[in-house]
């Protein structure tokens, strides 16, 4: 193996002790020290191995560069020491930009069991056809809608809104008739090519009365067509109203003065029944709507709320020592807000990101005579998200086919596409086979912790066990990474940095990005010379831990790799009405050539990598540019970067935000 060109070469030797380690700050040599001689899978390897791995993780923890001097710095790279060791580390072994290397099964063993992979051939090369078929879709509707916006010539702001309102419009009637959206061309892939079964990971469904009825019928058609249909699909965790299964009761009591006072109660474990077949008593179902939901309505249209924001009336109604999200909840479902008050009126136990979600439950899940029977399964345990947005389809001539991308099966996303985005669709068996092993895993049965539930693993009770290095005869390389369970992060994403050279360009495309490593990693390819080019989302990436604000390690800070550094960095924050909703990048080479793009529903985070459940494609061709690429980079130069304001270090603490403006998603 050939040692990473950033980190320096290989020390001779394995036995800190008797080592020159006096290069390093004693800190790191002491974290990496402690970590590794109490690290099982680390004692049992060849010493050879270890010295590699030793030296590997010496070198990019000081690459890291953080103040030592500060107790909390030590304490980052201490919490970064040890989620590496949860980590595939071969990135500390392998040439950056060596996929097939990348691939292979650590040779030290991540401490945790879902990051260990079930066989030891999961990265060995699948030889996947002579030509990678694919197929790239790209959202539209928000440059359109921005570029006509900015060029509105009006004497005053009720002037500007009236020709804003009309341009919009125009636009949503040519979505509805002619514009050729996101939504409809996957509703077309459905028809045409999912003859013989659908097998979707959904966040969730939207809109399905409007911009994606075209998608919501077409999955509906195969289940009415008895074809096999299968998803599984996201439930909400959070920590709000309206975002986590309700397994609370509420009882009404009449006070001596007369006044109507709710109480909270919450429910056991087992009250709920989570099977898929409605039970007797539909209160206590988790599909179902509380029986005391409507007295919850009618309590609400009686309460006198002027001039009262919700947490007023929450401490009107329950003192301040028992608040919580059951009592946020509580007054939610008293529908005081007219905007929210038909989804009150409508709300059941469980909640989802997407209003249709339900729906869609519904009509997968009609008319099965068992529990076993069900077509389509939750996510459980809900903590983190399953976020995936991918649709496996097979034809009627058994060829597979895989849509997936960035792009939420939601309005905003793909209905009417005021959120930028993009979407893959890969016509290739092997490629699809490995989706299929990710979605059977979540959806097949084990044991749960809830009442009748009937679903499979997700987050950290899966196990690394698909395919995910596949090679094509014209030249394309393809591998596949699952959250949280094959740390595309350290696979694909930071070695796709590290390997940027003078000269080369490096396009991202963010919703949200954070993480010390990213920082650095960025940082050390613009020291190297790449010309790097960043569009973060506004809204999601203005928080105080994201690249351009964090406190530990920031994108805007002086580069700590060179005074003057021979590449360049600028950052800027999307400046459209809807979101920046990408988690796309590309590598373009010196000599013109995109030789790498990266693409998926995986948000460059420690949750998107780390706790989510999600998907990511790299894709690199080092014999001809990449089409799909290519027409990334056209979109980026063309319009998000132009559509898109810089980010400066002065103007972060005065960061505004036109929230009326902005098409805003509840997640990610």
């Amino acid at each position: 193996m050939t040692q990473v060109q950033v980190f320096g070469a290989v020390k001779p030797g394995f036995d800190i002790k008797k080592y020159n380690v006096q290069s390093y700050s004693p800190a790191v040599v002491q974290i990496v020290n402690q970590s590794l001689s109490n690290h099982k899978s680390f004692k049992q390897l060849n010493e050879n191995d270890q010295k590699k791995l030793l030296f590997g993780f010496l070198n990019y923890l000081s690459h890291l560069k953080l103040d030592l001097s500060q107790s909390k710095n030590i304490i980052t790279l201490n919490d970064i020491m040890k989620r590496l060791l949860n980590s595939s580390t071969q990135f500390l072994l392998c040439r950056f930009d060596d996929l097939a290397c990348l691939a292979k099964k650590p040779i030290l063993t991540p401490t945790t069991i879902w990051r260990q992979d079930l066989t030891d051939d999961l990265g060995t090369p699948v030889k996947a056809g002579p030509k990678l078929k694919i197929e790239a879709f790209l959202t539209t509707a928000w440059a359109d809608i921005d570029e006509q916006i900015n060029k509105i010539e009006a004497s005053n702001e009720a002037d500007r809104k009236r020709k804003r309102d009309a341009i919009l419009k125009k636009i949503n009637d040519d979505i509805s008739s002619t514009r050729m959206t996101v939504a409809k061309i996957l509703a077309q892939k459905i028809q045409n090519d999912a003859e013989q079964g659908l097998w979707m990971a959904l966040y969730g469904i939207d809109d399905i009365f409007d911009t994606m009825k075209s998608v919501y019928d077409a999955i509906v058609s195969r289940k009415s067509a008895n074809k096999p249909t299968y998803a599984v699909i996201d439930v909400e965790d959070g920590s709000g109203p309206n975002a986590f299964t309700r397994e609370y009761d509420v009882v009404f009591t009449e006070e001596a003065s007369g006044n109507i006072k709710p109480q909270i109660v919450k429910l056991d474990k087992d009250t709920l029944s989570f099977s898929y077949l409605p039970p007797q008593n539909l209160n206590y179902w988790f599909f179902g709507a509380a029986n005391w939901q409507k007295d919850v309505l009618d309590y609400g249209s009686k309460y006198n709320s002027k001039n009262k924001n919700a947490w007023q009336i929450e401490n009107e109604i329950f003192p301040k020592e028992i608040h919580s999200k059951e009592t946020e909840d509580f007054v939610w479902l008293m529908g005081l807000n007219p905007v929210t008050r038909l989804d009150v009126s409508s709300s059941i136990r469980s909640t989802y990101q997407y209003d249709g979600s339900v729906s869609l439950i519904n009509a997968l899940n009609a008319e099965i005579a068992t529990n076993a029977d069900s077509q389509i399964r939750i996510e459980w345990p809900t903590k983190g998200i399953m976020h995936n947005k991918f649709m496996i389809m097979q034809n009627q001539f058994g060829e597979k086919s895989v849509w997936t991308g960035t792009t939420n099966v939601a309005k905003t996303c793909m209905g009417n596409e005021y959120n930028s985005n993009m979407a893959i669709y890969i016509k290739n068996n092997a490629i699809a086979d490995s989706f299929m092993t990710e979605f059977q895993e979540m959806f097949n049965p084990i044991p749960q912790d809830r009442k009748d539930l009937l679903t499979g693993a997700f987050h950290n009770r899966k196990r690394p066990n698909t395919k995910r290095y596949f090679i094509f005869d014209d030249g394309h390389e393809v591998a596949i990474h699952f959250s949280p369970t094959d740390d595309g992060e350290h696979r694909s994403i930071i070695p796709t940095i590290l390997s940027a050279r003078s000269g080369d360009t490096l396009r991202i495309s963010m919703f949200g990005g954070s993480g010390v490593e990213y920082v650095r990693a960025i940082q050390k390819a613009v020291s190297n010379g790449a010309k790097v080019r960043i569009v973060m989302d506004k809204l999601t990436s203005s928080g105080p831990t994201m690249w351009p604000k964090s406190e530990v390690a920031n994108l805007l800070e002086k580069n700590p790799f060179s005074a003057n550094p021979k590449g360049s960095l600028e950052v800027r924050y999307s400046d459209w009405m809807g979101l920046n909703h990408h988690k796309t990048a590309t590598l373009q080479r010196k000599n013109g050539q995109t030789e790498f793009i990266i693409i998926g529903s995986q948000n460059w985070s420690e949750e998107g990598n780390d706790s989510n459940d999600e998907n990511m494609i790299t894709i690199r061709n080092k014999k001809i540019s990449i089409q799909i690429a290519e027409e990334f980079n056209k979109q980026f130069d063309e319009k998000m970067w132009i559509l898109s304001e810089p980010v400066k270090a002065s103007s972060l603490a005065t960061t505004k935000i036109n929230f009326s403006t902005r098409s805003v998603e509840r997640s990610n």
